[in-house]
């Protein structure tokens, strides 16, 4: 019964995680080519604390249910579907802390322009940058979740 509880807490968070990256990132992306400041503003905001709130916290607890489910199933670490779904997850993980970092950046370059009036260009590299980085995040996270699920080496 503990097993089975604790798998479906890494479900839940394997779907919170998955889920507030790809809705974040949409909102952003939306809020950008809008050139509305103000929901500029706003987005960069929300996607600072949804990391903040629920993706930093999913992906702890991804980690850490993962590898208590991995001992309690007997299955090694180092080997096969185990060790291919820790490197891809890791990969998320390395490509999303600076991109965290250029989104906390981003919102305070958007924070600033409300007093200028006028965006400053560094924000549109942060921001090309932090796709960059975004969309082998996600894509990683979403292979391990496959490779997870799918069991297949």
């Amino acid at each position: 019964m503990a097993y089975l509880l604790l798998k479906w807490l890494h479900i839940l968070a394997a779907i919170v995680f998955l889920g507030m990256g790809a809705g974040t990132a949409w909102f952003k992306l939306w809020a950008d080519r809008s050139g509305s400041l103000p929901v500029i503003v706003w987005a960069q905001r929300l996607v600072v604390k949804t990391d903040w709130i629920f993706t930093l916290p999913s992906g702890l607890v991804l980690m850490t249910t993962g590898y208590v489910l991995a001992w309690m199933a007997g299955w090694s670490l180092y080997s096969g579907w185990v060790l291919y779904g820790q490197a891809l997850f890791t990969l998320a993980g390395l490509t999303w802390i600076p991109a965290a970092r250029l989104q906390l950046r981003m919102r305070q370059a958007a924070e600033a322009a409300l007093e200028t009036g006028v965006l400053d260009p560094g924000f549109h590299r942060d921001h090309r940058t932090w796709l960059a980085l975004g969309v082998p995040s996600f894509l990683a996270a979403v292979t391990a979740t496959l490779i997870m699920v799918l069991k297949p080496v």
